[in-house]
């Protein structure tokens, strides 16, 4: 896949790092559960004049199902994309695959980071959201934070919320929330550690 000219930041020099201000992330809508991505124009407070968001959704197979731009505006705002809005957008049956983001008019950083949410109908969803380094957040730039020196494996950290529908608890001691705020609480796991043999 080659970036397209006019969703280029830099057009004079295409490797320049903004220009790759890119993520996937997990996207499905299905009858039972449904996926919802927030980020922000954080770029506008790096100095980013006008910011957009080059959107596709790719099927299970890699076919593209949708492809849409929203555009951003030149000031610090929410970015919110719901499945099921998306869905009902593009007139799509159930899906599962991946949603390509690509920041046009980045500034700053190169990195688009965002929270996943996934939520569903019945007390059968569970949102969880994963950073692979602490104090690394999500899709951080390695040549920032990079891995340890000596080879050693990173720990990882895990926060946990339950959701359900409103007035209903998604976990059997009576904790959770419904599908549009979190009531649940964070829990602080330790990092799984497999063992030989």
């Amino acid at each position: 896949m080659r970036i397209p000219a006019e969703r280029l930041t830099n057009t004079r020099h295409y490797l320049d790092p903004l220009n790759f201000a890119t993520n996937f992330a997990l996207f499905r809508d299905t009858e039972r559960l449904h996926t919802r991505l927030a980020t922000a124009n954080y770029w506008a407070r790096y100095g980013a004049g006008m910011v957009s968001c080059w959107l596709t959704l790719f099927d299970g197979d890699g076919d593209i199902i949708a492809e849409w731009t929203a555009e951003c505006g030149d000031a610090a705002s929410a970015i919110v994309v719901d499945s099921g809005d998306i869905r009902a957008r593009f007139g799509l049956g159930e899906f599962t695959g991946q949603l390509f983001i690509h920041v046009v008019g980045a500034a700053g950083h190169d990195v688009v980071k965002y929270a996943l949410d996934v939520y569903g109908q019945d007390d059968a969803a569970l949102s969880c959201t994963h950073d692979a380094m602490p104090g690394r957040p999500i899709a951080m730039p390695a040549s920032r934070h990079p891995a340890p020196a000596n080879g050693s494996s990173c720990g990882s950290r895990t926060a946990i919320r339950a959701r359900s529908r409103p007035g209903r608890s998604a976990l059997p001691d009576g904790r959770g929330g419904d599908s549009r705020r979190s009531t649940g609480r964070s829990v602080r796991l330790r990092p799984w550690r497999s063992t030989p043999g």
